[in-house]
């Protein structure tokens, strides 16, 4: 099983290069707002590790709102992500997208600050790499391969099954399983279907899931007696600050409203999804 990772690229933007920046993410994005898998800058159907990335300009609107809670403000820069899902390590997926996409990587990081050609590419996106918080892995070890090969396997199947209605309909299900069986083997021998098994599950991983399964639980229990003393002033002070702090409920932009609506509500047509904004 190939276990899945993920990376985050986090870099501040020079604020007199952001409109080039914004004209070059747009340039990525098909009409219905999705990334165009083809684009020119970075091919993200290239990379059949990949299954989701993004980039998203940062931009805090909120750092006013401490000021209701008696803070002073404390704005964040504006600032490039770039994320993605991947199968297997991060640093050899990075390594791979600095290969195929050298040239667009560098016109996109050119618009933040610190990075200026002639630059180590490769060295630049690992030092801006951050550890993410959380991270969602949809279902452990299905990798991209193995999705576009069983949505190849749907698709011949389910073809096979309309051309083949009246002869199955005769059949008991032992022979009707069978004859689907014959017809998999037959597309697998033509080529036309390709089910590779899945790789050996790393060892290190192996490990570090075993440390986790044995050592969270063993942790709780050690510390299960402080956690039941402090238990009742945690609810007490949780309780008090919902009840007393302020509500900060600015009213959204209605056309920001409209364009996140047109994006989110569109489905793309491929397995893995990218999207630039």
């Amino acid at each position: 099983m190939t276990p899945q990772s993920n990376f985050m690229l986090l870099a501040q933007i020079a604020i007199e290069r952001l409109t080039r920046l914004r004209g070059l993410l747009a340039s990525m994005n098909l009409p219905n707002g999705l990334a165009d898998p083809a684009n020119p800058l970075i091919p993200f159907a290239a990379f059949d590790r990949l299954h989701l990335a993004r980039f998203v300009i940062l931009d805090d609107t909120t750092s006013g709102d401490l000021a209701v809670y008696g803070l002073p403000s404390r704005p964040f820069p504006i600032s490039l992500v770039f994320f993605g899902d991947i199968d297997g390590a991060a640093d050899v997926f990075l390594a791979d997208l600095c290969r195929q996409a050298d040239a667009g990587l560098r016109e996109i990081f050119a618009c933040c600050k610190g990075f200026d050609d002639p630059v180590d590419l490769l060295d630049w996106m690992r030092r801006h790499n951050q550890r993410p918080a959380a991270a969602y892995v949809n279902c452990i070890g299905r990798t991209v391969r193995q999705i576009r090969e069983e949505d190849a396997l749907y698709k011949a199947v389910a073809g096979y099954l309309d051309a083949k209605v009246p002869e199955l309909a005769v059949q008991d299900p032992q022979r009707q399983r069978s004859m689907l069986v014959t017809f998999v083997d037959a597309q697998k021998q033509a080529g036309k279907l390709t089910l590779a098994p899945p790789d050996a599950t790393p060892l290190a991983w192996c490990f570090s899931n075993f440390l986790n399964l044995v050592g969270v639980p063993l942790a709780l229990l050690l510390v299960s007696p402080l956690l039941l003393v402090t238990l009742p002033f945690y609810l007490y002070q949780l309780r008090s600050r919902e009840l007393g702090d302020p509500e900060v409920t600015p009213r959204p932009d209605p056309a920001r409203i409209a364009m996140l609506a047109a994006t989110e509500t569109t489905t793309s047509p491929i397995p893995t999804s990218c999207s630039a904004a």
